[in-house]
């Protein structure tokens, strides 16, 4: 027999799945800014991107911001849907400056640099576009609902 599940649990396991894929996004960036700072990462023979201290910047504010919305989702924050939107935003706005320098010839213009602004960018936008949804919307709201019902009317004893 196949288990079910409520509606309630498959919108907080959607919640919980996007915050670890958000946490993956801000991973990307952080590594991104390491390379770009000029550290060698030992994968495969070593990995490293020439030095560029405003790509390393951008990267890292990216990587911060993306892990602020990826643990208020994770943890449930009642602003979680907010931190996220911005955090996109912002995010997308920093990967899209970073394609218009790599494409203006100010970075380095290499496939696998080219490849992750470009898939990054198609999964941020995929994410935004998901928190538009009712579905994402939902799953955003679904803890702020439950609050509200289970406040207790001022007599000690929660509602029903």
């Amino acid at each position: 027999m196949i288990p079910t599940t409520r509606p309630e649990e498959r919108l907080s396991d959607l919640r919980s799945l996007l915050g670890l894929f958000v946490l993956l996004e801000a991973l990307g960036f952080l590594f991104g800014a390491l390379l770009h700072a000029g550290i060698e990462i030992p994968i495969g023979g070593g990995m490293y991107l020439e030095q560029v201290v405003p790509a390393t910047i951008v990267e890292s504010v990216c990587a911060l911001v993306l892990a602020v919305g990826a643990v208020a989702l994770i943890s449930h924050h009642r602003l979680a849907f907010e931190a996220t939107l911005v955090a996109h935003l912002i995010a997308i706005a920093g990967t899209i400056l970073g394609i218009v320098a790599i494409t203006a010839g100010r970075g380095e213009h290499n496939l696998p640099n080219d490849i992750f602004h470009r898939v990054v960018l198609v999964a941020m936008v995929a994410v935004v576009v998901l928190l538009w949804t009712p579905v994402g919307r939902r799953a955003m709201r679904r803890d702020d609902t439950e609050r509200r019902a289970g406040h207790s009317s001022g007599n000690g004893r929660q509602r029903r």
